[in-house]
């Protein structure tokens, strides 16, 4: 299934891109910590992107959930009478 694939295709990429928000919230944290002037600006842009990673999340489970409902609906039944 080529919708299948695509997702699977997706992983890697945005699996880099969740390390690399997770290593940001790391220097908003030491920057606030050593009292930086640019902790605060830092930590905007962190939010942002952790939101927005949390948004594309949402949007995959979504999809993977609709791939598997109609991928269900395409499986044969079982009729041998096995509970």
């Amino acid at each position: 299934m080529i919708k299948k694939e695509i997702l699977l295709d997706l992983e890697e990429p945005l699996d880099r891109l969740s390390c690399g928000v997770n290593a940001m919230g790391l220097m908003v944290l030491g920057l606030a910590q050593a009292h930086e002037p640019y902790a605060n600006g830092l930590h905007a842009v962190w939010d942002y992107l952790r939101e927005a990673e949390l948004d594309v999340q949402k949007v995959l489970a979504k999809l993977w959930n609709s791939l598997r409902v109609v991928q269900n609906r395409k499986s044969p039944v079982q009729t041998d009478g096995a509970a």
